[in-house]
């Protein structure tokens, strides 16, 4: 019985990772504008393998579009394009009104999208910032173009 136990959790540890707590989704730093950070997480939700949420989290200044302590969560997608080995990932988010920023006293809607192709690790794309409340289209009042290393979601 000595025996059994110590091999029982071995096994249990190679196999199905029970030793360990949840794993942390994947997180990265991208280059915004070549100046300045920002922080992203994906976190897959679902079985679908579609769904995502995702947090920003800018490092440095929020660009006059919002404030950089408090970071943006908003549920995501991914987007699978096999015929061209590229995959997408879209958000919108929800930024509170910056007093002394672009929009002034309106609420900030930004929408991401970021771009993989052939499976690399490297996503570009940008962070567009709308004045107004769940407006996404027209003219943006600011893009941010975004780059760097971001580990797939799992």
């Amino acid at each position: 019985m000595r025996g059994l136990l110590p091999s029982l959790a071995a096994t249990c540890a190679l196999l199905a990772g029970c030793s360990k707590g949840p794993e942390e989704p994947p997180r990265a730093i991208l280059s915004v504008e070549l100046r300045d950070r920002v922080e992203i997480g994906l976190t897959p939700v679902g079985a679908d393998g579609i769904a995502i949420d995702l947090e920003l989290h800018f490092v440095k200044n929020g660009h006059g579009l919002l404030d950089p302590e408090k970071p943006l969560r908003a549920r995501g997608r991914i987007e699978l394009f096999p015929e061209a080995a590229t995959e997408m990932y879209t958000a919108r988010f929800s930024g509170a009104a910056v007093p002394a920023g672009l929009c002034g006293d309106q609420p900030v809607s930004l929408a991401l999208s970021l771009v993989r192709r052939d499976g690399h690790a490297r996503v570009a794309g940008a962070l567009t910032a709308y004045c107004g409340a769940d407006r996404y289209a027209g003219v943006p009042v600011r893009l941010l173009r975004l780059s760097g290393d971001l580990p797939r979601p799992r």
